[in-house]
């Protein structure tokens, strides 16, 4: 995967395994961390800090095995 400009190219390389024939290619933006404050409960007033946090998931297209190329604007993954 590489960054041109404000567009993601994604490659996939050709499968080198028999029984590998297809699957799919998705991109998932994520937050390092993410600083939540607890408002109710026993945890209230106190901040958890959560990591690897899932923003986005976004379907690039579908691999049949053989080598291919897709590209993404960064807006469609982006916040």
């Amino acid at each position: 995967m590489t960054l041109t400009g404000k567009q993601i190219n994604v490659s996939v390389a050709a499968a080198t395994a028999p029984n590998a024939a297809h699957g799919e290619v998705w991109i998932c933006s994520v937050s390092k961390s993410v600083l939540i404050s607890i408002g109710r409960g026993e945890n209230r007033g106190r901040e958890v800090t959560y990591h690897n946090v899932v923003r986005n998931l976004l379907k690039v297209g579908d691999w049949n095995g053989s080598s291919g190329s897709w590209t993404v604007p960064l807006e469609n993954i982006s916040r």
